[in-house]
């Protein structure tokens, strides 16, 4: 043959790198999120002893508070998203700030300034007693908190996505109506609304998700009678170490997750293919009248929501810095919170900043390969974008629960298994990001690398990477960020000898030393946000893309 070998391949290259690609994926996901969540929710269908009725109750009521949580949340975030659509709009960086507040403040810092905001001694009744109103608004500890605390909370990200939605709404379709001669009203019922349901239900399912799966609000604000699937799981499988009924909440609450979540994609597909649609975009004439009671009612339901969204993060601020000598005492202001155990403090800052750092690299490591799996087609690539979505749908209490039921008590106790459990909570987010910019880089580019020789793996390293390095810092950013808040599989895992901010803030709540926990807020606060300035404020971080 003239010296030349036949070589014959068996299996294809780009098989081959698809395999190279997804297998640390999948083997990471199966470890770490697949076999904990079998292992809780085997549990629940071993064994006997399995308390039906109170099952059945707490997850009517977990589903009632979500439920009703999310349709507040319509009512306060879609007049801001739709007010905040028009191209006249003067504040919309404003409403900008306030739809990152879901992702940029942790859960439990919002129960936190929740009750300092709200609670009996709290800056309303404050107000409400200089007014003259001597009865105090009494909201905490029962289900209305619960409800308020979350709709309070999620609405922000009714206005980002469904604001997102009218605005390619209107610069799209909405000068067609005026020019038939509808009014912004009659334009509004008949052509915004309509077109941005998609955006609308895809919305509401994300923040039911989040109200549903919530464990920190829910144990600082729920009460006696309106605890939720997580808190339960939570005393069943570390307080009574009732395992079997632990199992049975992890496979109720994983069932209606993944309902939920099914929704969520088909609705989040639906808006995707008309967000990516060839609208023509023009400018929208509106009438030029000036209309002062609609000006009167737009400002005043900012002012409302902004105290809402806004209110709870300065309570925490302000209470941080002021000291009551005793319970009944009148605060003075001091920096007392922040020097009194300062030295457990920094290292709960310590300890955050570490977890939060690896972890997020661990996830953006396991997102770029799945993102490098899944951009380049074929029956993997689909399976690969598929699970590392997964946990998106999961509790990090079910999951704690898994690990330790599977796992034992030893390994899980272990800060590495935080790594790893913040790490898996955060890929759906990170993989959304890094696949969002690797898929952006143009084709071409990438074919003229393979003309020249350059295998996948070389085409990803050399030239993914670095053109899509602002997408893997925002990855880096928002799983740090989910980390630094990250409550529920840390206190589920049990790693008492390695305290986070999240932790520290927790237990001095729970004794009632709210000046400390809230200047451990105000740290946390600023680690969140350095960690989103790290991403250059890259618009990527809004939300997540379903694949």
């Amino acid at each position: 043959m003239g010296g030349h070998t036949k070589v014959v391949r068996f299996i294809p290259q780009n098989v081959l790198y698809n395999v190279l690609f997804a297998a640390p994926v999948f083997a990471a996901v199966t470890l770490f999120f697949v076999l904990p969540y079998a292992a809780a929710l085997a549990f629940g269908f071993c064994g006997g002893g399995v308390q039906f009725l109170r099952i059945g109750r707490i997850a009517g009521w977990t589903v009632i508070q979500a439920l009703l949580s999310t349709l507040l949340a319509l009512v306060l975030g879609l007049p801001g998203a739709y007010f905040a659509s028009s191209p006249r709009f003067k504040y919309k960086a404003v409403v900008r700030s306030l739809s990152s507040i879901p992702f940029a403040l942790p859960p439990l810092l919002m129960g936190l300034g929740f009750v300092l905001f709200w609670g009996n001694s709290g800056i309303i009744n404050n107000l409400l007693a200089v007014l003259g109103l001597k009865t105090p608004l009494k909201i905490l500890y029962r289900p209305s908190a619960l409800i308020f605390c979350h709709a309070s909370y999620n609405f922000p990200l009714i206005m980002r996505i469904a604001g997102d939605a009218f605005a390619k709404i209107r610069a799209g379709y909405t000068q067609a109506a005026f020019s038939l001669g509808a009014g912004p009203f009659q334009t509004a019922l008949s052509v915004s609304i309509p077109l941005a349901i998609p955006h609308i239900i895809s919305a509401s399912m994300l923040v039911f998700l989040y109200c549903f799966t919530s464990f920190s609000i829910a144990l600082l604000l729920g009460g006696a009678g309106s605890a939720t699937l997580a808190v339960e799981i939570y005393r069943f499988a570390r307080i009574t170490l009732d395992f079997h009924n632990a199992g049975a909440l992890s496979g109720i609450e994983t069932g209606i997750a993944a309902l939920a979540f099914l929704i969520y994609l088909a609705a989040e597909r639906k808006s995707r293919r008309f967000t990516e649609s060839n609208l023509v975009e023009r400018p929208v004439y509106q009438p030029d009248t000036p209309n002062y009671a609609s000006q009167s009612i737009k400002a005043a339901y900012f002012v409302v929501i902004l105290i809402l969204a806004a209110g709870p993060i300065f309570a925490i601020a302000g209470d941080s810095f002021f000291v009551k000598s005793s319970r009944a005492g009148v605060s003075d202001f001091l920096f007392a919170n922040y020097t009194t155990g300062w030295k457990r403090m920094l290292s709960a800052a310590f300890h955050s900043t570490a977890l939060c750092a690896a972890s997020a690299a661990l996830s953006c490591v396991i997102a770029l390969l799945a993102a490098g799996a899944a951009i380049q087609g074929g029956l993997i690539s689909a399976l690969t974008r598929w699970i590392v979505i997964f946990p998106i749908a999961s509790s990090g209490i079910a999951l704690g629960f898994g690990a330790f039921a599977l796992y034992g008590r030893e390994v899980v106790r272990h800060p590495v298994a935080a790594v790893v459990a913040h790490a898996i909570i955060s890929l759906p987010f990170a993989y959304s990001s890094i696949y969002a910019a690797l898929s952006s880089v143009p084709r071409n580019t990438l074919a003229a690398a393979a003309v020249f020789g350059a295998n996948p793996l070389r085409r990803i390293l050399q030239i993914g990477i670095p053109l899509c390095s602002q997408g893997i810092r925002t990855a880096w950013a928002f799983s740090a960020c989910i980390s630094l808040g990250e409550f529920n599989a840390l206190i589920m895992l049990g790693i008492d000898s390695w305290e986070t901010l999240p932790l520290y803030i927790y237990r001095a709540a729970a004794a009632y030393r709210y000046g400390a926990a809230s200047s451990a807020g105000v740290i946390l606060i600023l680690l969140c946000f350095f960690a989103l300035r790290a991403s250059e404020k890259s618009q990527n971080t809004a939300c997540f893309t379903a694949p």
